[in-house]
């Protein structure tokens, strides 16, 4: 996530985040909410506002089905403001 998300924007490197993510995601076999919730947000940093809330969609279905409701809630606004900020943006 500090490479997605960090303050100082020199440290910032969303295209690596994605990247890192990505490898982690794989990993679990796309089966973990908070991987796919890291890639969410890397996609959502590199501005891939689209790609970031099919990738929250999905970590939502995990954690409701790992019966973490706290967790599905908070993926689940991102990924409301992630389409909402595509629809800003004309995409």
């Amino acid at each position: 996530r500090v490479l997605s998300s960090h303050p100082d924007e020199a440290l910032r490197d969303p295209e690596r985040a994605i990247e890192l993510a990505r490898s982690a995601a794989a990993s679990t076999g796309q089966r973990s909410a908070v991987a796919l919730e890291v890639l969410a947000d890397a996609y959502a940093a590199a501005g891939r506002l689209p790609q970031a809330a099919t990738t929250a969609t999905r970590a939502t279905e995990l954690a409701r089905a790992e019966g973490d409701e706290a967790a599905a809630d908070r993926i689940e606004k991102k990924r409301d403001e992630y389409i909402a900020e595509a629809t800003k943006a004309g995409g």
